[in-house]
């Protein structure tokens, strides 16, 4: 889901040592960040489960 998500270590001295960030995920259609000339085109995707009822993503590592 595009958005942008904050990542940290949930342990205290390492979060207050710069382990954290951000992360930006743009939608499949945005042209702001395109590959470099000549490398692959294609991608993997992450999906959701059938059962919307409890939606989970499932990271594309994973399937």
């Amino acid at each position: 889901m595009p958005a942008d998500y904050v990542w940290s270590n949930g342990r205290l001295p390492y979060s207050q040592s710069g382990q954290w960030g951000y992360l930006r995920v743009l939608p499949s259609t945005d042209q702001r960040i395109l590959p470099l000339s000549g490398s692959a085109t294609s991608h993997k995707q992450a999906s959701l489960e059938d059962d919307l009822s409890e939606a989970r993503i499932i990271p594309v590592v994973a399937k």
